[in-house]
């Protein structure tokens, strides 16, 4: 029951719809109310109508037989209430009797029934009515009307109930099909009614629904604009309504919208070519930075070989000096060439847990010398991303070694320190691989992580790390089409996602 429930509140109707099955279910409400009060009206006042006209039947006929009947003039009596039933079809016969009860005169083709005679009397009334059924069970109202105030007798009138009724039975099927008739009507109104309401509003619900800068700035004028159809009924209403005034102001707004767009999109270009600038200067400024120093070395060296070439102790020390001094400067350039990489790998199906037990071997004797525990949780179901192994392996070596000489630095201000690094491995949904890799290490304040991904940013002391390792490793996974994410807390450690695309049989 609950998940029927649940795919009922998942049904989804238009505004159109609500809107006009409201209407409509209003409309059949009002309608089926006056068919109901109508009907009963009309079955009333007709009720009435057929009343009066039995009873005027009834003392017609008794006003034309009382001549014949004083006279004792049973032909013309005979005659002449035959006459009288052959002009009124619902009368279904005519009976007159004495102040004896003895019949004077009927219509009855044959004798009359037997029990007729006892089944209405009128014991001093000026009137009597009960309801019979004839031997082929069709109801007949019988009336009796006196003559000369049941002197001399009395007058008997049978009418046929479904004759009187088909009257109030026709009247009432013209009041149904009429309100049907305008049923019909209003059901219609109700639907041209409600697409005449929704019709701008869903426009404009199309129209934002696919809507974004990228796209309103290529859009002709024309497509940018809700227009309101079944315009006639606007002429004549005669004023505009709430919804003329959203369609303006929505209109309005697109067209302003299509001009900040523009002026966005050159502002954008201007601030990427600024942006540009300001980066080649940062990365000039970086690279300037690290090289210089070796540089350095490497000239104050040659300046003292020169003052003493003969020296091979010297010469020795000053060779060995240049040579750190040329393989530190390689090293930014290698990192350089990493850093500027078109990242245009295949990605395939890579085991994460094959990939990250190589990344801790090339490490393990880094994390021995330091000992840090560590501990790793792949889940209980091996996972598998889309990417690339090698890539991938460079990312987690150089997070993992990050997160070692976090916990050295810690502990070389708190030697009793014990470090950790911790590794997880979990599925975020069904798209998508989490990697978290935590240690309990230094840490970093708020500054530093928001330039952590920045190229030769570092927190180590000068000479032992180039600032490109988190840069490198940030592009190889935005390359992958996932995210990295830095959380740390200065003095208390770092925590670094990873999300990759999980592996699917459709990848293949």
């Amino acid at each position: 029951m609950s998940s029927f429930l649940e795919k009922v509140k998942n049904i989804q109707f238009s505004l159109f719809w609500k809107f006009a099955i409201a209407i409509v279910v209003i409309v059949i409400i009002f309608g089926s109310i006056n068919i109901k009060f109508l009907s009963r009206s009309i079955y009333e006042i007709n009720n009435y109508e057929i009343t009066k006209h039995e009873e005027f039947v009834a003392r017609t006929v008794a006003s034309r037989v009382l001549e014949p009947f004083v006279y004792e003039d049973v032909v013309t009596l005979n005659k002449l209430i035959e006459e009288i039933k052959s002009m009124d079809s619902s009368i279904a016969y005519i009976l007159i009797l004495d102040n004896h009860n003895r019949i004077l005169a009927h219509t009855f083709q044959s004798a009359v029934p037997g029990g007729l005679l006892f089944v209405n009397r009128l014991n001093g009334q000026n009137l009597s009515k009960v309801l019979i059924k004839n031997n082929k069970n069709q109801l007949i109202t019988d009336i009796a009307v006196p003559l000369l105030g049941n002197n001399i007798g009395e007058v008997r009138v049978g009418m046929y109930e479904r004759k009187l009724y088909k009257n109030i039975r026709q009247k009432i099927d013209a009041l149904i099909m009429m309100i049907g008739f305008f049923l019909t009507l209003g059901i219609m109104g109700a639907f041209l009614f409600s697409y005449y309401i929704t019709q701008p509003i869903q426009g404009i619900a199309a129209l934002s629904k696919n809507l974004d800068l990228n796209t309103i700035k290529n859009m002709p004028d024309d497509s940018l604009r809700v227009k309101r159809k079944l315009a006639f009924f606007q002429k004549l209403l005669l004023f505009p309504d709430e919804i003329d005034l959203l369609i303006e102001k929505f209109n309005q707004m697109l067209r302003r919208l299509k001009t900040t767009s523009v002026a966005l999109e050159k502002t954008q270009l201007s601030l990427f070519q600024n942006e540009k600038l300001a980066s080649v200067g940062t990365l000039a400024s970086g690279v300037a930075h690290e090289i210089n120093t070796p540089i350095a070395g490497i000239l104050y060296s040659i300046k003292r070989i020169k003052k003493a070439p003969d020296n091979k102790k010297q010469l020795e020390n000053y060779l060995n000096l240049m040579e750190e001094s040329a393989q530190r400067i390689h090293a930014i350039a290698q990192g350089l060439v990493n850093f500027s990489r078109n990242y245009n790998f295949e990605l395939t199906r890579v085991a994460l847990k094959e990939v990250i037990r190589e990344a801790f071997q090339v490490i393990e004797f880094k994390l021995q010398s330091a000992n840090i525990e560590l501990t790793i949780n792949y889940g209980r179901h091996e996972q598998f991303v889309l990417g690339s192994k090698n890539h991938l392996n460079q990312v987690f070596v150089n997070v993992i070694l990050n997160g070692i000489e976090a916990v050295m630095e810690k502990q070389k201000q708190f030697p009793e320190h014990k470090g950790w690094i911790g590794l997880v491995v979990y599925s975020k949904n069904a798209a998508k691989t989490v990697v978290e890799i935590r240690d309990n290490g230094i840490g970093m304040s708020k500054e530093e992580q928001y330039q952590i991904f920045d190229p030769f940013f570092t927190t180590k002391e000068v000479g032992e790390g180039t600032g490109l390792g988190m840069s490198v490793s940030y592009n190889i996974i935005k390359a992958h089409q996932g995210e990295m994410e830095v959380h740390s807390v200065a003095g208390q450690g770092t925590s670094v996602i990873i999300t990759l695309n999980t592996f699917k049989k459709q990848n293949e």
